[in-house]
């Protein structure tokens, strides 16, 4: 049997970042915070990894987390930014801030965890996230240069068959990216806009909003797995080395183009969205 072993691989390395941070004197408390909120997510999912526990309880440990967290950090989404609504400030109510915050973390973790399934696939979309990030913010990949190298290595690993990544390896990666996210927003509300954000995280969101339905369809649980993720169709259809090559592409190529004009933004995913809609359509069309 491969090990599940690429989460406890993984927060070594972060650890490393945080007694790296300690050496050269920058360590602060939200590093600390950050730290004791992706420790508690990794052992949520390692439990987990190990005792197959039901999801509706592991979704509630979840949230208890991630409540915890924006409470002890203040990490909150207060500001949307729309390139094509202005700037638009989130209502004041507490209430509304904490929820939202929660559900967008929730939504985050529990998309990237679909995208597992493959080898290299989950490591590779966390890879061309967080390049996305440190070409957006100031020094992220000297921060995290430690992490960076460790899930590099891990990536390598894992195309190898020597470990696999497991759901501990997803939450702390997903958690990483949506810490980040949210804490930059704050103090910088005209970073990223809200449409960029949702084309960052597109096909894996989008996988999750179809496999929910399609389970009920169906009905089946639409929290206990299946193989109809679009991975599974598209490895039943090519090999390994497509599989990873199509998906990567879907999600890394439409962020080099905004990159190049911003003003691609909304064209981006419209596109994005009709060829994912178009692959599964054809996918099932081959499979049946």
């Amino acid at each position: 049997k491969i090990p599940l072993i690429g989460g406890i691989f993984l927060l070594i390395g972060f650890i490393l970042n945080i007694i790296f941070f300690y050496y050269l004197q920058i360590l602060t408390s939200s590093n600390l915070i950050i730290l004791w909120f992706l420790v508690s997510m990794f052992v949520i999912a390692l439990v987990d990894d190990k005792f197959n526990i039901s999801p509706i309880f592991r979704l509630i440990l979840c949230s208890f987390v991630i409540i915890l967290f924006f409470i002890d950090s203040g990490f909150l989404i207060k500001t949307l930014n729309f390139k094509y609504l202005n700037l638009y400030v989130f209502p004041e109510n507490i209430y509304i801030t904490y929820f939202f915050s929660i559900f967008c973390m929730i939504v985050l973790i529990h998309a990237y965890n679909f995208v597992d399934g493959i080898n290299g696939l989950a490591a590779s979309i966390g890879v061309i996230w967080l390049i996305y990030l440190s070409t957006k913010i100031p020094d992220f990949l000297n921060n995290y240069s430690i992490f960076f190298i460790f899930i590099i290595l891990f990536l390598y690993l894992n195309l190898k068959n020597k470990i696999f990544l497991g759901d501990s390896g997803n939450y702390i990666i997903s958690s990483l990216v949506g810490v980040n996210l949210i804490k930059e927003n704050l103090s910088n509300p005209n970073l990223f806009y809200v449409e960029e954000i949702l084309l960052l995280f597109l096909i894996p969101g989008l996988d999750l909003i179809r496999l929910f339905f399609y389970r009920i369809k169906n009905k089946k649980n639409p929290f206990v797995g299946d193989n109809e993720h679009f991975h599974h169709l598209l490895i039943n259809k090519f090999s390994l080395k497509k599989t990873l090559i199509i998906y990567s592409a879907l999600i890394s190529v439409p962020l080099i183009i905004l990159k190049i004009n911003e003003d691609l933004l909304f064209f981006s995913i419209i596109i994005s969205t009709l060829i994912y809609i178009y692959l599964i359509k054809k996918l099932y069309i081959k499979r049946n």
